[in-house]
């Protein structure tokens, strides 16, 4: 019986990265996942300017009528991941396809 509790930390943690492999399988598809949020439409809001920034706030009415896809992207400067992404979302924005 020892031995069985012995191997049981084993056991879980053989399940969990089980899991977590199945879970980062590239050949998945994450449009499978089931979600309320697709193909809804962005609830409303109303975000406030900020403080000492010559910028607007942002409100559901500024992202259009709802017919097009909109990329709201939130970032920052030292975060290494958003500014690889930055460059890819300028290249996408400079294509004919998508308006501004």
């Amino acid at each position: 019986m020892i031995r069985i509790l012995a191997f049981t930390p084993l056991l879980i943690a053989a399940v969990l990265g089980g899991f977590f492999v199945w879970g980062l399988n590239p050949d998945r598809d994450p449009g499978e996942i089931p979600s309320v949020l697709i193909s809804a439409p962005a609830p409303d809001f109303t975000l406030p300017p900020i403080e000492g920034v010559d910028s607007p706030g942002l409100a559901r009415s500024d992202l259009g009528n709802g017919d097009d896809a909109v990329i709201v992207n939130v970032f920052a400067s030292w975060c290494v991941p958003c500014r690889a992404e930055h460059s890819v979302l300028t290249r996408i924005a400079q294509e004919e396809a998508v308006t501004l």
